[in-house]
């Protein structure tokens, strides 16, 4: 049995189908081994879909981050009966990451969520798992992607002490059964014209021309829910305008490729209020993504070297290159147009562009028949300015007592955790 799993661990889903989630566990030597099988298997399909293959020979790359944690693997296994052996049937990519919420009062509130790379269900297990969940109640029964999901929410949920505000991912629009499992969990309406997911490699050559604004600040995210640790791997871009009613965040996370182990940067970007004048809009989107640019290449950073290749002791004096940036943002069809005219480009999987998809919990319906419990409120997790010239306003998730004092000039010392 894979995993050293018994049937009666799994979860019931219907009848005599059990299924659930196993998350890959870099020490453990059965895992590596069932890991380098999943992949090409899994992953294959998926760039089948799009038109794309998997390079097998990119596979000890792509293990490589898999045992470095960049991206964390899930496998989805299911068992017909007591009788029947389990079996893979699928298999997620997921890096857990940073989004942004505000209130009524423009405060600013940074929250954790998953970012989904990918989702693949093996087919003909796909179907047998629709048929045999069949019940009076389910004549259609239950889909092997709804129960990964759910399991996947279920499990985001549990740790009271840092509670996901959400998921996203990357989807083109006309893949229908990924919009429509994505419904079933809240997902905000996404659309290339307003939702397109947008890539650059470096700072675009326009942007490189402009001032920019001199009020962006950089914060870096706690790793824990008391605040006492930074991940090493996320940071995040803010520009406030001096009430607080129009806000630009942009979060960044390393992660890597999975099909390739290159590193690649994930960045969200939420606004809060229009800004209306466009060119000021776009010094402020030159600013956010140029202070993000030099965090990235510098020598504390070195986020665009890939795992496994030396480090110039040079590095350690000059930073090193920035990799690959890939945006995501929905609902934000100025921002995207600004960043288009500026030399960004739609990020492409196969021949289609993808849009941003974007599922918070608290919009799910019917939360206690779809989940079983009302979805609880997200943590808030602590972000500490790093900005040593900044003295203007500052509306972010600390308490105003600590935003005084980090708003000028003082910077935090943090812990910080172990790649």
């Amino acid at each position: 049995m894979p995993f050293g799993l018994k049937y009666e661990d799994l979860i019931a889903v219907a009848n005599t189908l059990r299924a659930g989630i196993v998350q890959f566990d870099p020490n453990n030597e059965e895992h590596e081994t069932l890991l380098k099988a999943a992949i090409p298997q899994f992953l294959g399909s998926l760039g089948a879909v799009h038109g794309e293959e998997f390079p097998i020979e990119n596979l000890e790359a792509v293990l490589r981050i898999a045992k470095a944690k960049d991206v964390e693997f899930e496998f989805l296994v299911a068992a017909h009966d007591a009788c029947s052996p389990i079996k893979i049937i699928g298999l997620a990519t997921t890096v857990q990451t940073f989004g942004a919420e505000w209130d009524e009062n423009h405060k600013l509130r940074i929250v954790p969520i998953h970012h989904g790379e990918d989702l693949v269900i093996d087919e003909e297990e796909a179907k047998l798992f629709r048929k045999l969940s069949k019940t009076e109640k389910l004549p259609d029964g239950t889909g092997a992607g709804t129960f990964f999901v759910r399991a996947q929410i279920l499990r985001s949920l549990a740790n009271p002490h840092w509670r996901f505000a959400g998921r996203d991912n990357e989807h083109r629009e006309d893949n229908y059964p990924v919009v429509y499992l994505m419904n079933k969990y809240g997902a905000v309406p996404a659309a290339e014209w307003n939702s397109s997911v947008l890539e650059t490699h470096g700072l675009p050559t326009e942007m490189q021309k402009r001032w920019g604004v001199n009020n962006v600040i950089k914060e870096d995210l706690s790793g824990d829910a008391l605040g006492l640790t930074k991940d090493p791997n996320s940071f995040l871009t803010h520009w406030s305008s001096e009430d607080g009613k129009q806000q630009i965040v942009v979060v960044f996370k390393k992660m890597a490729s999975t099909f390739n182990g290159q590193p690649v940067v994930w960045a969200r970007l939420q606004s809060h209020g229009r800004i209306l004048d466009a060119e000021m809009r776009k010094e402020i989107e030159t600013s956010l993504f140029r202070t993000a640019y030099e965090e990235m290449a510098s020598p504390e950073r070195l986020w665009g070297i890939p795992r496994g290749t030396p480090i110039n002791p040079l590095n350690h004096e000059f930073g090193a290159p920035v990799p690959i940036l890939h945006l995501h943002m929905n609902n934000e069809p100025e921002i995207m147009q600004d960043l288009l005219e500026m030399g960004w480009q739609y990020r492409k999987f196969g021949p289609g562009n993808m849009v941003s998809g974007h599922m918070p919990y608290s919009n799910i319906r019917n939360q206690v028949e779809t989940l079983g419990l009302i979805v609880p409120k997200a943590t808030k997790v602590k972000a500490f300015s790093t900005s040593q010239e900044y003295d203007g306003p500052y509306h972010s998730v600390v308490d105003n007592e600590d935003a005084r004092q980090i708003s000028g000039k003082k910077k935090q010392t943090l812990l910080t955790l172990a790649h």
